[in-house]
């Protein structure tokens, strides 16, 4: 899997104003498959060309958000220019968020969302 991230990417000014210690960071990725994969909907055959998933991490610099995204996602590419990093305060996140988080403080991955997939013409 490749993973690159600019520098210039939405919400990195986020992690590089970060001196010390670990952010509360969701991030979101879309993520593009090498070729159009199949994925069962309701019993119907879709064709789709990648997805959208959150994750909430505590990372203190881009380069941790970078090594724990290559271990969450096993296939396709990360879009580099379709990365979103946003400092978030766990106690004011959406409840049901929450109910499906681990503790932040003691997990570098404490939530993973599903996937949403994307046909190609989107």
């Amino acid at each position: 899997m490749i993973l690159k991230v600019e520098s210039q990417g939405l919400g990195v000014d986020v992690i590089k104003q970060q001196r010390g210690g670990k952010k509360i960071l969701f991030v979101r990725v879309c993520v593009l498959f090498a070729s159009p994969k199949q994925v069962i909907f309701s019993g119907n055959l879709e064709i789709m060309a990648g997805y959208y998933q959150n994750f909430g991490m505590s990372c203190s610099s881009l380069e941790e958000v970078k090594n724990s995204l290559l271990k969450e996602i096993s296939e396709g590419v990360v879009q580099s220019n379709d990365l979103d990093i946003k400092e978030v305060e766990f106690d004011k996140l959406d409840p049901k968020i929450k109910g499906r988080s681990l503790n932040p403080e003691l997990s570098e991955v404490w939530y993973r969302s599903g996937k949403a997939y994307f046909e190609q013409d989107f």
